[in-house]
C-alpha cells in the first residue's frame, strides 16, 4: 500500500466492502474499422495502461472502444455510423476480460443501420440491456466537466448510466417508463390534431407510468444520498481545499405522485404535445459552499468537483456491486502540476481502485512518477491510428 493511503483521510467502509470485491480487468482488445483504427490488437498484463501520443491520433478512441464493449454505446453518444472508419461498412471490437478467476471474450459486431449484434463466450447477448452491468465501467473525459453547464439531459444520463449498471431492475423501469412515455407523447399529438376523442388510452398510460417513475425516483435519490460524503471525500483530496460540495437530486416527484402531476399538467400537455411532468424532467443541482458550481467554481474547483463526483459514482459501485470497474481517464492530467498528478496517480493505485487506462499527451510525464513508485504499467504509444507498446526501458523493475 502506498504512503498515500495512510495520509488520505478515509471513509471506514471503503476497506470493508474492497477486501471482497472482484477486480474486472481488460486482458486485451482487438479493432477493425474502429473510428481511425484500421486493425489493432492490444494486450494488457498489468493494472495500469498507458496511451501516449498527441491530440487526433487515436487515444480516446481506444478508451471508447473499451466503453462500448461494456456499456453498448460509445461514451459521447456517438451514432454508430460515426464510429466506422472512413471509408469502411462495419467495424468489430474484441475484448478478453477478466472477472477474478473467471475469463470471458466479449465480442461486437455493427453494421450501421443493418446489424449490431454482441456476444459473450460465443453466446449471442438478447438484450443490450443484459449486458451492461456485466463488465463494468467508469470513464472521465475533459467535456464532462460541461455537466455543470449543459441541460439536465446530461446529468439524467449520468445518473442512469450510472444506476443501470449495479441495478438491474432500475434499468428495466427505465426502459419500461421511457417506453411508455414514448407512447404518451405520441398520444397527445394526437389528442390534440382531434380533441374530441375520448381520453381512456391516456388515462391507461398515466395508470401504467405511476409504479415504474415511482421506483426510478426512490431509488436516484437513495444514490445521491449515498453519493454526497464520497463526493466531499474525493473533492478534498483531489483539490486539496476544504470548500462544502454537495450533488442534490431535483425531481418532480419530491412533492406530488406521478398521477396528481400528470392529471395537472394534462391541459397543457395537450397544448404543447410533450409531457411536461415526470422523471424525465429531473435534475442534479451541483453546489460549491452553497451556491450554484457553475457560477461560482473556479476552473480548477469545476475540474476537482467532476473527477471528484466521478470518483464517488466508482466507489459506490463497488459498494453496491461488489466489484471494481474498469476506470478510464481521458487526457486527466491536461494543466495539472507535477506534484498534483503524482497525487492523483498515487490515489489510483491504492487498494480502492482496480485497472486504470489513462491517456496522455506527454510520453514520459506518468511513466516518470510511476518508475518512483515501483510499479510496473502497460505503455502503448498511439500515432496515426497505430498503437505499438513503447520502448520498455523506461519500465520499473519488479522486485524477484
Amino acid at each position: 500500500m502506498f504512503a498515500v493511503f495512510s495520509a488520505i483521510p478515509t471513509l471506514a467502509s471503503f476497506i470493508s466492502y474492497h477486501i471482497q470485491a472482484i477486480f474486472v480487468q481488460i486482458r486485451s482488445i482487438k479493432l477493425v474499422n474502429w473510428k481511425n483504427f484500421e486493425s489493432a490488437t492490444l494486450a494488457f498484463a498489468e493494472r495500469l495502461v498507458l496511451f501516449t501520443g498527441l491530440n487526433g491520433m487515436g487515444k480516446t478512441n481506444l478508451l471508447d472502444a473499451i466503453h462500448y464493449l461494456c456499456m453498448t454505446r460509445s461514451y459521447f453518444g456517438l451514432r454508430e455510423k460515426l464510429l466506422v472508419r472512413h471509408g469502411a461498412d462495419f467495424f468489430r471490437l474484441e475484448a478478453g476480460f477478466e472477472k477474478g478467476s473467471r475469463t470471458h471474450r466479449v465480442v461486437a459486431k455493427v453494421v450501421p443501420g443493418k446489424k449490431k449484434e454482441f456476444e459473450v463466450d460465443g453466446t449471442p447477448v438478447p438484450t443490450f440491456a443484459d449486458h451492461i452491468g456485466q463488465f463494468p465501467v467508469v470513464m472521465v473525459a475533459p467535456a464532462d466537466i460541461q455537466l455543470a453547464y449543459e441541460g439536465s439531459e446530461s446529468r439524467r444520463k449520468l445518473l442512469d448510466a450510472a444506476l443501470s449498471q449495479t441495478d438491474k431492475a432500475y434499468l428495466d423501469q427505465l426502459v419500461q417508463y421511457t417506453r411508455l412515455l414514448k407512447h404518451r407523447n405520441h398520444l397527445l399529438r394526437q389528442l390534440a390534431e382531434q380533441p374530441h376523442q375520448p381520453h381512456a388510452l391516456l388515462d391507461t398510460i398515466d395508470h401504467q407510468m405511476a409504479a415504474p417513475a415511482q421506483a426510478i425516483h426512490q431509488r436516484r435519490a437513495a444514490w445521491v444520498e449515498r453519493l454526497n460524503p464520497l463526493l466531499q471525500h474525493y473533492y478534498e483530496i483531489v483539490s486539496e481545499g476544504r470548500e462544502a460540495v454537495a450533488c442534490t437530486y431535483k425531481s418532480q416527484l419530491a412533492h406530488k405522485s406521478l398521477p396528481e402531476l400528470l392529471t395537472e399538467k394534462r391541459r397543457q400537455d395537450l397544448a404543447l404535445g410533450y409531457s411536461t411532468a415526470g422523471i424525465h424532467r429531473d435534475d442534479l443541482d451541483f453546489r460549491i459552499d452553497g451556491r450554484p458550481l457553475k457560477q461560482f467554481a473556479s476552473q480548477g474547483q469545476l475540474k476537482s468537483f467532476i473527477l471528484a463526483l466521478k470518483l464517488a459514482q466508482y466507489q459506490l459501485f463497488v459498494d453496491e456491486h461488489g466489484r471494481t470497474p474498469l476506470l478510464l481517464l481521458d487526457d486527466l492530467f491536461d494543466k495539472l502540476d507535477q506534484r498534483r498528478v503524482s497525487k492523483l496517480l498515487e490515489l489510483l493505485l491504492s487498494q480502492n481502485f482496480g485497472q486504470v487506462c489513462i491517456t496522455d499527451t506527454h510520453a514520459g510525464r506518468i511513466p516518470a512518477i510511476l518508475r518512483s513508485f515501483g510499479q510496473p504499467y502497460d505503455h502503448y504509444c498511439v500515432q496515426s491510428g497505430q498503437a505499438r507498446p513503447c520502448p520498455t526501458e523506461s519500465q520499473p523493475e519488479e522486485d524477484e
